[in-house]
């Protein structure tokens, strides 16, 4: 694939869960400043782009997980992975989601779905959560923020389908 850092990848969207837009445009302006070849990274950060949408309307399992390790910065990714990781319905999976989660709820944006999940894997699992005297406060102080941003965020997510992390296994969790 060939790109250079003007190259207009930004889509029509231009949904900030759907691609690290804010790390794309630091490398390109730092790329453009130090006349360096930062062209490696920015591929990598539209192939983690590209898995993500992949996944959303695929469906496949492995896209979040390659998303996430080719972007490990990016939270919507790596929260769309520990979703991934719950919907395999096993206690080794909901372990493995369980340090994914308790990260983003350290990030805030994700912090009340994170802290949500995290719950969830322990009651259903009986888990311990690590660090849950910590993230708690952190995940009820976002719970009481203003009402839903997702009509004034300017977003619609339509026609790729926000799923629930755990169709199909509507008795668990």
């Amino acid at each position: 694939m060939t790109l250079q850092p003007l190259d207009d990848i930004m889509t029509w969207d231009y949904c900030q869960g759907f691609f690290n837009y804010r790390t794309y445009l630091q490398i390109v302006t730092e790329a453009l400043r130090d006349q360096s070849d930062r062209r490696g990274e920015l591929k990598t950060l539209i192939m983690a782009s590209l898995h993500y949408y992949y996944g959303r309307i695929s469906g496949e399992s492995g896209h979040f997980e390659k998303a996430a390790a080719l972007d490990p910065e990016f939270t919507a990714y790596r929260m769309w992975h520990a979703k991934e990781l719950i919907r395999r319905a096993d206690a080794e999976s909901a372990a493995s989601a369980i340090p994914v989660l308790s990260r983003a709820v350290q990030e805030i944006l994700y912090a009340p779905e994170a802290w949500t999940l995290l719950q969830a894997i322990k009651n259903e699992y009986g888990l311990e959560i690590p660090e849950e005297k910590t993230l708690s406060p952190l995940a009820h102080q976002m719970e009481r923020r203003p009402l839903s941003t997702k009509a004034i965020s300017g977003c619609a997510t339509a026609p790729i389908s926000d799923a629930a992390p755990f169709a199909g296994h509507e008795h668990r969790i």
